[in-house]
């Protein structure tokens, strides 16, 4: 485990700071509308280190699949939504509140 949070069974906790940086990332795009994608690739470019802090025992995959997790069980907190998937990828899109 690490000091930002983690995921246990069915829940991902977060603390504060990562809630914050997860904030920064929602806020810093210049539309309404995102992918869990675009939302990685922002994430990577701000908190480049903490996202290898964070994530640096898990595959790819598994990191990717524990941000959109930790995206969906915070987006009241974070002013999200879901709106729908994109294809062919199928990834969630997350619209502001």
């Amino acid at each position: 485990m690490n000091s930002y949070g983690a995921c246990y069974k069915s829940k991902c906790d977060m603390d504060k700071e990562l809630l914050t940086k997860f904030q920064s990332v929602v806020d810093s795009f210049n539309r309404k509308e995102f992918t869990s994608h675009d939302f990685i690739k922002k994430i990577l470019e701000k908190y480049e280190d903490d996202y290898r802090d964070i994530f640096s025992v898990k595959t790819l995959q598994t990191t990717h699949a524990q941000l959109a997790r930790l995206l969906s069980e915070n987006a009241k907190a974070l002013g999200i939504t879901k709106s729908g998937k994109t294809k062919p990828e199928l990834v969630k899109v997350w619209a502001l509140l």
